[in-house]
């Protein structure tokens, strides 16, 4: 029986091998690891988007995610790029490259910290102490939740997707009972950003410790080819996102200035359900990126439009699906904030785009090929800004929606076309 049965299951991927040009069964072991992982993290921030619609007022949320978006905002000064030279430089087995990525990031930490207390003293010297307290802890804190979180791209250049989807499972419940915890004992933005820090901060330190004990990876110097690799690796992917990081928050910046929290909060839900969509597809196909990373180009570039063509087609139909779904879930569980179904249904396409993206970007940074990854990035990010900025300031909400569907698209299309000039023939 169980021979018949693993005959079926290798015929089975042999036809999808052969249709589609995939390892269905690397995709299933991999894969359902992932897909695990990611409904755990959907189903917390389900629950978190609950309790925040219903026990915060609309005010208080548009202020607290303001305030994380500032935090965020600045993350590259963290060196943020070292996540993606880990995975690269890991699955190459190079594990060592773990423990060189962590000191570089906490030797510049500081950089992100003293620009956070910046902020912190203007808000103060305005008489804003929530903002300036709010402000001084996240630029304390986060940097080192942001380091420590480097043990799960060592996971994922190691393959250990079920060992990433337990921590992940573990540190999702944390999160959800101290927020909710929280939210039922208070209304304070504070206390809520202090949960935040402490929250993300603890289990990543704790995980990162139980990482390097399990592997046993020692703090030997790696060959010096690779480390300086690494390092240049990283400093450019940093570089990068200094520029896509400022762009990815600064749509919230912008309507806070100029439309206040409430409208903040708005658009704010109105990314919660294609968060969830992208997010799912975005991250269980990171079980690829170590493949990628050590497949030739010439062998990329034979199924490379293929890929593109299948990667469409599934985002055409979770957006069709999500635009279907919306409705339904904000009368349910968001009745708060039901004037945010059709923005919510408009971002629901920038589905379309997110696997073409993703598998573009593993193929460029799983080879370093840097140049086009500056002129991929450059282009599209400076081109996302303009439209933030001139569409946001016109017409709001509405302008700032349409800026990302536009960006997205653009960056798509960019994307392929450098990657097509850059592969060989």
């Amino acid at each position: 029986m169980k021979k018949t049965l693993w005959k079926i299951i290798h015929r089975l991927n042999k036809f999808g091998r052969k249709t589609t040009k995939l390892d269905l069964r690397y995709l299933a072991k991999s894969g359902s690891w992932r897909i695990s992982e990611n409904l755990g993290s959907i189903l917390a921030s389900f629950l978190i988007s609950i309790a925040f619609a219903n026990l915060l007022p609309i005010k208080d949320f548009g202020i607290y995610k303001y305030l994380l978006s500032i935090a965020n905002i600045f993350i590259f000064l963290t060196l943020s790029g070292m996540g993606v030279a880990v995975i690269q430089s890991v699955s190459k087995g190079y594990d060592k490259s773990l423990l060189a990525a962590i000191k570089i990031r906490l030797r510049w930490n500081f950089v992100y910290t003293l620009g956070l207390l910046s902020f912190a003293g203007y808000y103060f010297f305005k008489g804003n102490f929530l903002f300036a307290a709010s402000l001084s802890i996240l630029g304390i804190i986060t940097p080192l939740t942001s380091t420590y979180k480097l043990y799960d791209s060592f996971l994922v250049g190691k393959k250990e997707f079920k060992q990433s989807a337990i921590y992940s499972f573990i540190k999702n419940i944390l999160r959800l009972a101290v927020t909710i915890g929280v939210l039922f004992i208070t209304n304070s933005v504070l206390a809520l950003i202090i949960a935040f820090t402490l929250v993300s901060f603890i289990p990543n330190i704790y995980f990162y410790f139980k990482v390097k004990d399990k592997f046993k990876i020692s703090d030997n110097k790696m060959p010096e080819k690779e480390g300086g690799s690494l390092v240049n690796f990283g400093l450019h992917r940093s570089f990068l996102d200094a520029l896509s990081t400022s762009v990815n928050y600064i749509d919230s910046i912008i309507l806070f200035q100029f439309t206040g929290p409430v409208q903040l909060a708005f658009y704010t839900f109105s990314k919660s359900i294609p968060q969830i969509g992208n997010g799912l597809i975005k991250n269980t196909l990171s079980i690829y990126f170590p493949k990628i990373a050590n497949k030739r180009l010439e062998d990329i570039r034979k199924i490379f439009f293929l890929r593109i063509i299948q990667g469409i087609v599934i985002g055409s139909i979770v957006a069709i699906l999500l635009i279907l779904i919306t409705p339904h879930v904000f009368r349910l569980i968001y009745p708060q904030y039901i004037d945010s179904i059709f923005y919510a249904q408009l971002l629901s396409l920038t589905s379309i785009f997110i696997i073409p993206r993703a598998y573009v970007g593993y193929i460029l940074n799983g080879h370093r090929m840097i140049k086009s990854i500056y002129y991929s990035s450059v282009t599209t990010n400076i081109t996302r800004l303009i439209l933030f900025t001139t569409l946001g300031y016109s017409f709001g909400i509405i302008g700032i929606i349409a800026a990302v569907i536009i960006g997205d698209l653009f960056g798509t299309i960019i994307a392929i076309v450098v990657l097509q000039k850059d592969m060989p023939r």
